[in-house]
């Protein structure tokens, strides 16, 4: 869970109104999402409460509704493991919002979900504060997308939300995560023990990618983006840096590094020793490995690039030329 939405599970829920929270179109959703779910192979389980542990009183009245439902689809189901719903905060109500949407507009409908079409239908059927929960959280979590208008989208909605939790979660996103938002000049040790700093590579198109040891996706990505390396290798105005987020000693990053299995040794390897701390990591709003960013000549952020194992490559190498090209 982020540090900035993490404030939400325990916020008050007055927010949101009895006509809102939880309806019976809500339920179809649920069964809607869950089906979905079965029929492409996830695992999948809703886990009900009794209403009495760790829930707002304001909802208590309707979980008694739907308890029995939920059970008995998790028979139906059952499924070990897998996403869990929790309905008794704002974020819940927004997460089931969301789902639901993508379920109504995408997964039902055979097509693929639009961020774009989301933030419209939220701005046309909600109003006030809770129209700022929704679209604040859909951006928020939406944060890796590689959608070309997500940008726009950030800061047009932060000109038209009022209420103050979701403007400053907004104002982080344009801050560290939005196109031309700007990185922070790292001082950060390469394999030879030099202080490398991101300034380094100024008027060059810089990839980076992050990554730990035991991170399965990570380890998934790597032969993937070492293609995309190659095309670019005799390239140089295109540096590559792989940043291991762990802490390890100089060793064992030495020894993973070598081992070849979460990235090259023919590119920068460098490495961040806290998380919690790194000025560096906060800049590029990261939360987990892998991340990937690409930044153009003026170490600014473009747009998020698609996993390479998700495209063989293609979306990188693609936005990697634009790049060249500015």
């Amino acid at each position: 869970m982020s540090r900035i939405h993490s404030r939400l599970l325990i916020r008050e829920t007055s927010i949101i109104s009895n006509q809102l929270f939880l309806t019976k179109r809500d339920v179809l959703f649920l069964r809607s999402y869950i089906f979905s779910q079965v029929e492409i192979g996830k695992k999948f389980h809703i886990y009900a409460f009794d209403g009495q542990n760790n829930t707002n009183e304001a909802l208590r009245p309707y979980f008694s509704r739907f308890i029995a439902e939920f059970k008995a689809y998790s028979k139906k189901i059952n499924r070990s493991g897998g996403d869990k719903i929790f309905l008794q905060s704002p974020e819940d109500f927004a997460n089931l919002s969301l789902l639901r949407y993508q379920v109504d507009s995408s997964i039902l409908l055979n097509r693929q979900f639009s961020l774009t079409r989301y933030c419209h239908y939220v701005n046309k059927h909600y109003k006030g504060m809770i129209r700022d929960e929704l679209i604040s959280y859909a951006l928020f979590v939406s944060r890796e997308t590689t959608d070309s208008m997500y940008s726009d989208l950030v800061k047009n909605t932060f000109k038209i939300v009022k209420a103050s939790f979701p403007k400053h979660v907004l104002s982080s996103l344009q801050e560290n995560r939005i196109k031309g938002a700007n990185v922070y000049n790292f001082s950060l040790p390469d394999t030879n023990g030099v202080q490398t700093h991101l300034s380094d590579f100024k008027n060059k198109v810089v990839v980076i990618d992050t990554w730990h040891i035991g991170c399965g996706p990570c380890r998934s990505m790597a032969p993937y983006l070492k293609e995309v390396e190659k095309q670019f290798q005799t390239n140089s105005n295109v540096e590559f840096l792989s940043v291991a987020v762990m802490q390890a000693t100089r060793k064992e990053w030495l020894e993973a590094v070598h081992a070849g299995e979460y990235g090259s040794t023919d590119v920068v390897n460098l490495i961040v020793r806290n998380h919690n701390t790194d000025l560096f990591l906060q800049s590029i709003g990261w939360d987990g490995d892998p991340t990937l960013i690409l930044l153009d000549r003026n170490g600014k952020l473009l747009n998020n690039p698609e996993r390479p194992d998700v495209d063989n490559g293609k979306d990188l190498t693609e936005k990697i030329n634009a790049a060249l090209k500015n």
